[in-house]
């Protein structure tokens, strides 16, 4: 009789401990998705203005250009050639780019 009650205790020990390892799994993956949230949201926001600035940036050259050439249409030209540039340098190290930001996203999740 003495055996069944204490095999009942280590079994409902057992049962306290995996619903314990069950809400603290929970709370450190939503403390994670929340670091993680958190980094998007600033990239994002980072991004975003920072688009905006080299948008800027690029018709101020562009302009520039345009005077420094005498021909408006030649300096935006040359900007659009840049920019086609860099897109095209994006296209042939996408994988490599890809990786690293992987590599950075996972980093985050599991530190």
């Amino acid at each position: 009789m003495k055996e069944n009650k204490s095999g009942d205790n280590l079994s409902g020990s057992v049962i306290d401990l995996f619903k314990a390892y069950y809400r603290y799994s929970t709370l450190t993956l939503a403390q994670k998705i929340t670091i993680v949230s958190v980094s998007m949201i600033m990239f994002l926001m980072v991004f975003s203005l920072s688009l905006f600035a080299f948008l800027f940036l690029g018709i101020a050259i562009g302009i520039w250009l345009g005077r420094f050439l005498e021909n408006p249409m030649m300096g935006f030209f040359l900007m659009s050639g840049l920019f086609m540039f860099l897109i095209l340098l994006f296209v042939l190290f996408r994988k490599m780019i890809i990786r690293k930001l992987r590599d950075l996203i996972v980093r985050k999740v599991y530190s």
